[in-house]
């Protein structure tokens, strides 16, 4: 499986891969963004970039990368690397 970093692109910001930012939305769909995102609408967008730089993720997978639940109500969290 892919390394998280191999999967999104460079960054638009500044030409290099930082880490991602994951974040739970009110529909209880786990995404990952290149930057942070903000909330908007009972969704979580970037709100930098016009083109959708999200991905879904399957359930459970925040845990698995983070070792906690997050939901709605929590702030995106960032990845950091090991």
């Amino acid at each position: 499986m892919p390394a998280l970093t191999e999967l999104l692109p460079p960054s638009k910001s500044n030409g290099r891969n930082d880490m991602a930012w994951v974040a739970v939305d009110s529909y209880n769909n786990e995404v990952i963004f290149l930057r942070k995102p903000k909330r908007i609408y009972g969704l979580w967008a970037d709100v930098k970039d016009s083109e959708d730089t999200q991905i879904s993720f399957p359930k459970g997978t925040i845990k698995k990368l983070i070792g906690r639940d997050l939901t709605w109500s929590d702030e995106p969290v960032e990845l950091k690397e090991e």
